[in-house]
């Protein structure tokens, strides 16, 4: 009698193992399923349900499950997509296939719009390999073997043991949420003239309801520096408006990490930065450890003044990444607003006064005078220049903060908004207004200086 032999280096057996702790914590579920087959055959042509045990099979010349449809032939079990998709779902059986099987997959974690987390395939003949790694058995053909194989969309951790041992283990999660189970004979290459075949019992299915096993969620310890600053070992901050801040969370190493924050913060690293942070948020960090399990932690960060513009700013133009500037270090009425690569000089920086409505005088750091719509046009293309404050509008201006962070500057006389002018990319350019199109080159970073 041939003995199959695990080729990853993890053992040798030739008896089935009952791995009940690989479904400590987690529930049994009965879900249905549907037989895809060949379109054109009545579906008892090419599978059997006897007494618990289902045996699948089809020729390298059957029709796809679909007419018209172009993927090669299959007779699978399609299982309910899963109920909950945010958490560990895993399949169990025993399972066979003769020796004359393929290039053929027998298992899948299936998602229609993400793709596969589990591809259980016979290789060559009596061999077995997840997707196209390396075979991680063989010479198991025409005997019965036990798998588990588990996927968690939200953590991302995905495992298959093969009569109890761990032949794959990974981290990768997902955003899809359509996923199922499928098992059955699906050609992966089979030759033209063969026959798949596999026979299925014992299926079961579990969804995760606690980490068992011995494992538990791993404890988040938080970190985080302000604007470069040293490292605090805290999950709070307060913050100047335009500040930026890393968070560095631990363990450093394993397991994988997730956030989520305002304005559509995302990541998938353990060390982030927040950039130019103009009002309060959250930010929530969430870690999936080996086993499976999350655990998560709230950075709550507080902008002092509850947001309001208080210090000194650098206005940055989100097109060109140019500044405003008072143009040759101008103090007098009439002199020019615009860009340049900034420096630190008291030209490049901008104080905000609150007028009233929510409008403001932006107003030089260096003259002491304010950016106003040259002549009080309400024309697109008008001038931006500084201006003594005056009573006309046109050196009032409104920020309003788009997704991304950056502000748009709506002036109170003519409703137009600051403009870069086509967007250009040239130190000197003066500024403009014009209507609001939400381009780049009328988004503007505030960073406090």
């Amino acid at each position: 009698m041939k003995i199959p032999v695990i080729l990853t280096g993890l053992s040798i057996f030739s008896t089935i193992q009952s791995p009940a702790a690989l479904t400590d914590g987690w529930t049994e579920i009965f879900p249905n399923y549907h037989v895809q087959s060949p379109w054109n055959l009545p579906t008892s042509d090419r599978f059997t349900a006897n007494n618990g045990t289902y045996t699948c099979w089809v020729y390298g010349t059957d029709q796809p499950f679909k007419q018209g449809n172009t993927t090669g032939p299959r007779t699978e079990m399609r299982w309910d997509t899963w109920a909950n998709q945010n958490t560990g779902n895993q399949f169990e059986a025993d399972a066979m296939f003769d020796p004359g099987t393929s290039h053929t997959c027998i298992h899948q974690i299936k998602s229609d719009t993400g793709g596969e987390a589990i591809y259980l395939q016979v290789n060559e003949a009596g061999t077995l390999r997840n997707g196209t790694g390396a075979d991680f058995v063989s010479g198991i053909a025409g005997t019965w073997f036990h798998i588990n194989s588990m996927f968690n969309p939200a953590g991302g951790l995905k495992r298959l043991y093969y009569n109890g041992s761990l032949v794959v283990n990974s981290t990768s999660g997902s955003s899809s949420r359509d996923w199922y189970f499928k098992n059955g004979v699906y050609d992966n290459g089979m030759p033209s003239n063969a026959r798949a075949w596999s026979q299925w019992k014992n299926i079961k299915q579990w969804v995760q309801t606690s980490s068992g096993g011995g494992c538990s969620p791993t404890p988040i310890v938080p970190y985080l520096e302000v604007n470069g600053g040293s490292w605090q070992q805290t999950d709070t901050a307060t913050i100047t408006s335009g500040q930026s801040v890393t968070f560095g969370p631990q363990p450093t190493t394993g397991g994988s990490w997730s956030w989520s924050g305002p304005n559509g913060f995302s990541s998938t690293s353990r060390q982030v930065t927040a950039n130019n942070i103009t009002s309060s948020g959250n930010y929530t960090a969430t870690y999936v450890n080996s086993c499976g399990d999350s655990s998560s932690d709230t950075f709550a960060i507080t902008v002092s003044g509850g947001g309001s513009f208080t210090g000194n700013y650098q206005i940055q133009n989100v097109a060109s990444g140019l500044s405003l500037n008072v143009a040759g270090n101008s103090t007098s009425n009439g002199g020019a607003i615009i860009q340049w690569g900034y420096s630190g000089a008291a030209n490049e920086l901008w104080t905000f006064i609150p007028t009233s409505g929510g409008y403001y005088q932006i107003n030089s750091v260096l003259s002491g005078k304010d950016a106003v719509v040259q002549g009080a046009s309400t024309a697109n293309g008008a001038m931006i220049i500084q201006w003594s404050f005056g009573s006309a509008g046109n050196d009032q201006w409104k920020p309003v903060q788009n997704s991304d962070g950056s502000y748009t500057f709506y002036n109170l006389h003519s409703g137009q908004v600051l403009d870069n002018p086509a967007s250009s990319m040239s130190q000197g350019t003066q500024m403009d207004q014009w209507g609001n199109n939400n381009g780049a080159n009328q988004h503007w970073r505030l960073i406090s200086h």
